[in-house]
C-alpha cells in the first residue's frame, strides 16, 4: 500500500505539477508541501480536501486505499495505459502487441535498439520496422501515455544558467532510453500537456515541421473554446512534400481539426526561379499578417553527432540527422555539398529549413541550395516574436543539443521542452 507522501508525489508527477505549483494553488509555502512529501508533517482533514479538489483525485487514492486506473502501469514516474481493441485480425493484433512490448523493453528493461533486436520476439524486425510498431500503438490509442516525470532540478539549473529562457520543461530520463522515437513521445506529451494548455485567447501560433512537433499536435486535448479564433501558422514549406504528414502545413491543419473555431493557414513553396502566382502571394500575405499577432511558436531543430550518450559512435556529417522532415535524402545532399565546400566546421545545425552557423546566421554559401528544398518565413519575424512571445523548441536526442544551445544564446529561442540528456549538454556547455 502506498503512503500518502508517495501518492502525493506520484500525483504531482502525473499532472506535471511541481511542489511550488501546488503550494501556490493552496496558498501555502513550498516548504509546507515538501514537509508533506518527506513525512515531516501531514495535512489536516481540511487541507486534504483542498488537495483532492486541486489535484482532482479522491482522498482514498491519496491515502493508498485505491490502486492505479484499470490497465494503467507506472515505471519511474512514467505512466501509461495499455488498451488493445477486441476482435482485431491477427496481424494487427501482433503489431500492436509488438509496439507495446517494444515500449516496455525500453522503459522497464532500459534496452537500446541493438539489444532489443537480439530478443527473440523482435528478431524479425529491423531498425525501422520495430520503432514503427510503437508509432502504430500510440497513434491507435492501444498505448496511451498518461504521465511523464519532470526533472525539476535540471529545469532550475537551466533557468539560472540561461536567464533568456522564460520557460523550461525537462523530461526526467534514466541514463539510456536510447530509442529516439520513445524519447520524442515523452517530450511531445510534456509539451502537449504543459506548454499548450496555458495558451488562452491567443490570436496566432506558429508551427515548424517534424515528427516530435506532429506528436505534440496529435496529443493536444481537443477543445471547443480555448483556441476559438486562433490561426495556426506554418513556418516552412518544402518543394518535395509540402502537405506530407510531417510538414508544417499538415500540422497546422491537424490543429484546426482538433480545436473548434480555429483556422489553419497555408504556406506555399515559393521558388525563387519561378514567378509567384497571385494565389501564392495571397497565401503568403496571410501568413505575414498572422505573424504580427503570433505569440508562440513550436518548432524543432536538427544536428549531427551521437543520438545519445549511450551511442559511442557519432554519425558522419553526410548522414546529418533530418528524419523529422521525411526528406532525409535531400537534406543529406545539402550536407554533402556543404562538406565538399569545406564548410563542415561552420555548421551549427538546422532550424526551420535554414542551415546556420554558431552565430545563428544562415550559412550564406548554402542559402541558394537550401531554397531549392525549403521556403520559410524570414528569421527576423522569429526574432521579433521572441521579444514578447515564446519560441519553443520541442526536441529529444543528444544530436539536437548543440543547435539548441546556439539558438538560445543568440536569443532566437526562449523556451524548451527537452529530455534530460539535452539539458545536461546545455548545463555542461555553460558551466565549462
Amino acid at each position: 500500500m502506498n503512503s500518502f507522501p508517495e501518492r502525493l508525489k506520484e500525483t504531482l508527477v502525473r499532472l506535471n505539477k511541481s511542489q511550488r505549483d501546488l503550494a501556490i494553488e493552496l496558498g501555502y509555502t513550498p516548504s509546507t508541501i515538501s514537509n508533506w512529501i518527506t513525512s515531516r508533517s501531514f495535512p489536516s482533514l481540511g487541507d486534504l480536501r483542498r488537495i483532492c479538489l486541486s489535484l482532482q483525485v479522491s482522498a482514498d487514492y491519496l491515502l493508498g486505499l485505491e490502486t492505479l486506473l484499470p490497465n494503467e502501469h507506472n515505471h519511474n514516474g512514467i505512466r501509461w495505459i495499455e488498451r488493445i481493441p477486441a476482435n482485431l485480425p491477427p496481424d494487427q493484433l501482433q503489431e500492436l502487441q509488438t509496439g507495446i512490448a517494444f515500449f516496455r523493453s525500453v522503459i522497464i528493461e532500459n534496452l537500446d535498439l541493438d539489444e532489443l533486436r537480439k530478443k527473440k520476439h523482435f528478431e524479425e524486425y529491423d531498425w525501422i520496422s520495430l520503432p514503427t510498431t510503437f508509432k502504430v500503438a500510440v497513434r491507435s490509442g492501444a498505448l496511451q501515455i498518461t504521465a511523464v516525470p519532470r526533472d525539476n532540478e535540471r529545469e532550475n539549473r537551466l533557468q539560472k544558467l540561461y536567464p533568456q529562457l522564460r520557460r523550461t520543461l525537462v523530461v526526467a530520463l534514466p541514463d539510456k532510453y536510447d530509442e529516439m522515437i520513445i524519447r520524442a513521445e515523452l517530450v511531445a506529451f510534456l509539451g502537449a500537456t504543459v506548454a499548450l494548455p496555458v495558451l488562452k485567447g491567443v490570436k496566432a501560433v506558429g508551427f515548424g515541421p517534424g515528427y516530435t512537433v506532429l506528436r505534440l499536435a496529435e496529443l493536444s486535448t481537443s477543445t471547443s473554446t480555448q483556441f476559438s479564433g486562433t490561426k495556426w501558422v506554418p513556418l516552412v514549406s518544402s518543394s518535395s512534400n509540402n502537405l506530407g504528414p510531417l510538414s508544417a502545413n499538415y500540422i497546422a491543419s491537424l490543429m484546426q481539426s482538433r480545436h473548434f473555431g480555429s483556422e489553419a493557414l497555408y504556406l506555399p513553396y515559393i521558388s525563387k526561379d519561378s514567378e509567384v502566382s497571385e494565389k501564392e502571394r495571397d497565401f503568403y500575405e496571410a501568413i505575414l499578417t498572422a505573424l504580427r499577432n503570433t505569440s508562440s511558436i513550436f518548432a524543432s531543430v536538427n544536428g549531427s553527432g551521437r543520438k545519445s550518450r549511450a551511442r559511442l559512435i557519432a554519425s558522419r556529417l553526410d548522414q546529418f540527422r533530418a528524419a523529422d522532415y521525411g526528406t532525409l535524402g535531400t537534406m543529406t545532399g545539402l550536407y554533402v555539398n556543404l562538406l565538399e565546400k569545406g564548410l563542415d566546421n561552420v555548421l551549427a545545425g538546422e532550424f526551420l529549413g535554414l542551415l546556420f552557423d554558431e552565430g545563428a546566421k544562415a550559412i550564406e554559401e548554402m542559402v541558394e541550395e537550401s531554397s531549392r528544398v525549403f521556403f520559410q518565413v524570414d528569421l527576423n519575424y522569429i526574432s521579433d516574436i521572441a521579444l514578447e512571445g515564446l519560441i519553443w523548441i520541442v526536441a529529444a536526442g543528444l544530436y539536437k543539443a548543440k543547435p539548441i544551445s546556439v539558438l538560445i544564446k543568440n536569443q532566437l529561442v526562449n523556451a524548451v521542452v527537452i529530455d534530460s540528456e539535452i539539458a545536461d549538454y546545455l548545463i555542461e556547455a555553460e558551466e565549462a
